[in-house]
């Protein structure tokens, strides 16, 4: 039987359609049963739909790599 935490880590591939069957019915399940899992989807849901919202400058994914590539200080 799976736990908050194990539920937790699935979420993002439950929504994605990703789990297997038997995942899939196990999530299904605890989810019945389990309101602080619910609320954890609902959020992640919503989370998902603002971010689908949002436009992005054209030059942001240049400057994403630009950080990601700065040296760390202390690094």
């Amino acid at each position: 039987m799976l736990v908050c935490s194990d539920v937790s880590e699935m979420l993002t591939e439950y929504t994605e359609g990703a789990l297997g069957a038997r995942k899939w019915a196990g999530v299904r399940w605890h989810l019945a049963f389990c309101p602080m899992c619910r609320a954890f989807l609902a959020q992640l849901r919503a989370t998902r739909s603002v971010l689908a919202r949002v436009r992005l400058p054209a030059d942001a994914q240049g400057e994403a790599r630009a950080l990601a590539l700065r040296e760390r200080p202390g690094g």
